[in-house]
């Protein structure tokens, strides 16, 4: 569904989540299942429903907040919305994902030139992301 969704037919986005999530609620294996789930979100992204795939990339964030490809789809979500108000949070997750991405990551240069943009034409300026709160066991 991934494929067919991202490259075939972006309006078949609901379709592609719900055999996701059906996916994901089967999956045993952490790994595999950690995955799947960011490529659901990324699926989300490529096809235009770019709301939806920060929501998912946000969930993963929640667990694994030093994500980078977590990080950097919740930046192009938020800068693909294309709203003025959302691109101070698109920075900070762009910048986190330069700083947490190995400098081999084929998308840290592109990031980069956004967060340049962002600064050049938004005066929006990266700022540090708050570490959500830790539950006490």
């Amino acid at each position: 569904m991934r494929l067919y969704v991202s490259k075939g037919d972006p309006t078949q986005a609901e379709a592609g989540l719900a055999a996701y999530k059906d996916y994901l609620a089967v999956e045993m294996d952490p790994a595999k299942k950690a995955k799947a789930q960011l490529d659901m979100a990324q699926m989300l992204l490529d096809s235009g429903a770019a709301d939806k795939a920060l929501a998912e990339f946000k969930a993963i964030l929640a667990t694994q907040p030093d994500s980078p490809d977590a990080n950097l789809g919740a930046g192009l979500a938020l800068y693909a919305s294309g709203e003025k108000e959302k691109f101070q949070e698109a920075a900070n997750y762009l910048q986190h994902f330069v700083d947490v991405a190995p400098d081999t990551n084929p998308m840290k240069a592109d990031a980069k030139a956004i967060l340049a943009e962002l600064k050049n034409t938004e005066k929006v300026t990266p700022e540090k992301i708050k570490p959500a709160p830790r539950k006490r066991p």
